[in-house]
């Protein structure tokens, strides 16, 4: 197996999580749009699940790459300082050669303005994440001309349809060049409403779905939403419960990505409660999430878009003793290594 990167996050008041991603799958490469062969690799890293009461973790999640067409022998997951993990349940999630996702992409001041009043800002002062864009739109549409692909933002105020907050920026369409050169419009203003942002998108999201896809059959095409974005919602009217609940109903899967600037030792800042609305959409409606520092959406991103045409597998294991919020766990979960703090 080529060189390995990894993410690591951690410090209070932050995730940590470990993310492995192979040279041959992709992501630690120069995003040209060649193929390598697939290594069965920690995708997202390793997520606890966190009792009602916030007092302690009884089990992980752990999101992995495929290595072929069908999901990955089951895995064997093994703590390390005293910790007992066995695997629960392990969920294949297929992929789709054709199907709908809009990217729907943080505008808010805190990206780039470096008066912005929030630690650890500007959280993409380089604008990564018109980078990382282009990469996922570049990868999935070679892999996969089938798809369809929206991109919009939230945060800038400047609405455009029948819309609240959200921004439309390009697409529907198959158009790699037209869909990637619409991420140069990304701005960076104001705040941080997710939650109206993805009322605003999900609708015309499936609407989009049923009108391309709605005879070709569910196994064969997919709905997504991927989120990028570097903060909490502070601003928004909708609630997170009632969102994910739309989404959970009409089918829309929604991928959720956290970035911001590197903290101490590399760590991406990023709010707990931010993390958890994070984790939240994911888990309630099937998407991967993850958080990184916006110098590597790029390569993650790449990847990101990879998995919607091969797939991915989901594996829940249960941490005995129940770990405590604040908790550094480290182990090996299909032989790739964590870390994680509970939070």
């Amino acid at each position: 197996m080529g060189r390995m990167c990894e993410y690591r996050t951690r410090g209070k008041g932050r995730a940590l999580l470990a993310c492995a991603v192979a040279t041959g799958l992709l992501a630690c490469g120069g995003g040209d749009g060649t193929p390598g062969p697939v290594t069965n690799t920690l995708a997202l890293g390793v997520h606890p699940m966190v009792s009602a009461d916030g007092g302690s973790a009884e089990s992980a999640r752990a999101f992995l790459f495929r290595t072929g067409e069908g999901p990955n022998p089951a895995p064997t997951v093994t703590c390390a300082g005293g910790v007992s993990c066995s695997v629960t349940v392990q969920g294949a999630v297929a992929g789709s050669p054709r199907g709908t996702l809009l990217i729907l992409v943080d505008s808010s001041g805190s990206n780039e303005d470096p008066e912005a009043d929030c630690t650890g800002c500007p959280t993409d002062p380089k604008r990564k994440r018109v980078e990382a864009v282009k990469r996922l739109v570049n990868r999935l549409l070679y892999e996969a001309p089938g798809w369809r692909i929206g991109v919009a933002d939230f945060g800038s105020f400047m609405p455009t349809n029948d819309f609240v907050v959200a921004r439309m920026l390009g697409g529907f369409s198959s158009r790699a060049p037209d869909l990637a050169s619409s991420a140069d419009n990304l701005i960076s203003l104001v705040g941080t409403p997710l939650f109206d942002g993805l009322w605003d998108v999900l609708p015309v999201t499936k609407a989009d779905y049923v009108t391309a896809f709605g005879d070709a059959g569910v196994a064969a095409t997919a709905v997504r939403v991927l989120v990028l974005s570097d903060g909490e919602d502070t601003l928004s009217q909708r609630k997170l419960p009632e969102v994910v609940a739309w989404a959970s109903d009409a089918g829309v899967a929604i991928d959720c990505i956290g970035y911001g600037s590197a903290g101490d030792g590399g760590v991406p800042v990023l709010s707990t409660k931010a993390w958890h609305d994070l984790r939240a959409l994911a888990f309630g409606t099937g998407g991967l999430v993850g958080v990184v520092t916006s110098d590597e959406l790029p390569d993650l991103l790449d990847a990101v878009g990879f998995t919607h045409v091969r797939g991915f597998d989901i594996v829940d294991f249960s941490l005995s003793p129940a770990q405590p919020v604040g908790a550094a766990l480290s182990g090996d979960v299909g032989g790739n290594p964590f870390t994680f703090e509970v939070q």
